[in-house]
């Protein structure tokens, strides 16, 4: 497993589907592929704007987005149940769903969090807290099924989530999938 910053993107760049994102991500895929990977995971959702382009572009499978995961979640679930989505809810619009290969997103309930960009202004000055983010994410995903009792399984969308996700998993009772799964 390698890892791979891709040096340049900015988050607000990323959620806006700057088309400038696909030329960096390209970039970092063509030399991941000279380095020998056989395969891409993108630890952002909203790189999902670009897995089109990008998948085009390299000669190893590409999956930018956690949300490409939908779909098969959705065959996974008994008919009825709903996908919760972990996420910054302003910009998950259609079209990332859409370029993600989700055309339809009626059973699709969307997390409604003011803790996510909290945590980015976190991070940024230096003051994480990964207890208490574990707490907000574990309250939220109890909120959201707690509202949604129809939920059959979680998405998240953002790349702090997997370290979390047990947490989430346990405080539930559902399956979690998110850009490690």
């Amino acid at each position: 497993v390698l890892h791979k910053v891709v040096e340049g993107t900015e988050l607000m760049q990323v959620k806006n589907a700057d088309p400038a994102v696909a030329d960096m991500l390209i970039e970092s895929g063509r030399e991941l592929e000279r380095q020998g990977v056989r395969a891409i995971v993108g630890g952002c959702g909203f790189f999902g704007h670009h897995q089109s382009r990008v998948a085009a572009a390299l000669d190893v499978p590409v999956v930018l987005s956690s949300l490409e995961q939908i779909p098969l979640v959705r065959r996974m679930l008994r008919s009825g149940r709903k996908i919760g989505v972990f996420s910054d809810a302003h910009y998950l619009t259609p079209a990332l769903f859409r370029a993600s290969g989700v055309e339809d997103i009626s059973d699709i309930v969307v997390s409604n969090s003011t803790a996510l960009p909290a945590v980015q202004k976190q991070q940024k000055t230096g003051s994480f807290n990964p207890h208490r983010y574990e707490r907000q994410l574990v309250d939220l995903a109890k909120e959201l099924v707690g509202e949604n009792p129809d939920i059959g399984a979680l998405v998240a969308e953002y790349t702090e989530f997997p370290t979390f996700a047990w947490a989430v998993q346990n405080a539930v009772g559902l399956p979690v999938f998110d850009c490690s799964t």
